[in-house]
């Protein structure tokens, strides 16, 4: 049985277990929290990582929006109704905006269907439970969403994707403590349903691409955020002239912002027959027709390659110097 079969399976019964479970007694999410001990794994950090992320998302908006309708529509309280209107729009606009990269990042127009991500529970006709199947049901439901928006900040290198993230994490955790203490208010139970913060040891051994040698941006870019502890911001899209690919810039935050520029080819072959054109210097590059184009840099040039990468760091910060060493070898080109 595949990785992706066997999650969804575990998601399926536990979303049959708990919509049961709400149906028949509001207390069945005290007795079983299961969401807190299942792991999000969107596969590994991969070139269709942001799409398999998009397409998990957008399905779990869609199955937020169908119960937050239903609520707005039944609940008699303007609090689970105000609740309801304001996950509706901005789920929905996080939805519109994700189907956007879809098209611009993958050219990928598809629909995405409900399904096992979207976690829909029925929540019944109204009675005097109703709100508090809502507040379970929601609660679970964010909570899925915060542990794939943490799955995504650990693998993501595109900056659209870390701060999606980031606000998914801020606004639904935020819901979270406002359901809970209306939960406490309205019916006397109280619970922490805060998603439990994974150790570190956790960390090291969840599926990542930090196996093995840096070979791409994305093992890159983990490297990176080792040697930096995290302090990494992604920019965006950069090009240079004399290189056939275009770039993407990163910036070291606690080295007083340095940026690096990282290229990344189809293949180890076609970053290499680049890299020779590049003068040992740095300095000039040998054109297609054979002539040499000096470069005009405004500090010193760097150049690194590893896998199907080419990294550029025009700087004199010896410590970015060590850090680009440290990862990805000696430089092949600059001063």
């Amino acid at each position: 049985m595949s990785k992706f079969l066997s999650i969804s399976l575990i998601i399926v019964s536990l979303v049959i277990g708990v919509g049961i479970g709400f149906l028949i007694s509001p207390q069945y999410f005290l007795m079983n929290n299961n969401m807190n001990s299942t792991n999000v794994d969107l596969g590994q950090a991969d070139k269709q990582y942001d799409l398999r992320f998009l397409n998990a998302m957008i399905a779990h908006h869609m199955g937020a929006i169908d119960m937050a309708t239903k609520a707005k529509d039944i609940s008699q309280r303007s609090e689970i109704k105000n609740i309801a209107n304001n996950i509706i729009s901005a789920q929905q606009k996080e939805i519109d905006q994700m189907y956007q990269w879809k098209k611009d990042w993958y050219n990928d127009p598809s629909k995405v269907q409900l399904n096992s991500y979207s976690m829909n529970v029925n929540l019944g006709s109204y009675d005097d439970k109703f709100d508090l199947r809502f507040i379970n049901a929601m609660t679970t439901h964010h909570q899925m969403a915060i542990k794939m928006a943490k799955d995504a900040q650990s693998k993501s290198v595109r900056n659209e994707i870390l701060n999606l993230s980031t606000g998914i994490i801020a606004a639904q955790t935020k819901e979270i403590d406002m359901m809970s203490q209306w939960r406490g208010s309205w019916y006397s139970t109280k619970i922490n349903y805060l998603t439990p913060t994974t150790p570190e040891s956790s960390n090291r051994n969840a599926p990542t691409s930090h196996a093995g040698p840096v070979k791409d941006q994305v093992s890159f870019i983990d490297e990176l955020r080792k040697e930096t502890n995290g302090m990494i911001n992604i920019g965006s899209v950069i090009n240079q002239p004399f290189l056939s690919v275009k770039g993407t810039q990163a910036n070291i935050v606690k080295l007083n912002n340095a940026d690096i520029q990282i290229y990344e080819y189809d293949s180890n072959n076609l970053m290499s027959n680049e890299a020779k054109q590049i003068s040992s210097d740095g300095s000039s590059v040998k054109t297609a027709s054979g002539s040499i184009t000096q470069i005009d840099w405004n500090s010193t040039p760097h150049f690194y390659s590893t896998g199907r990468i080419m990294v550029i760091y025009i700087g004199t910060d010896s410590q970015v110097i060590n850090i680009l060493t440290n990862i990805l070898g000696t430089q092949f080109a600059g001063k």
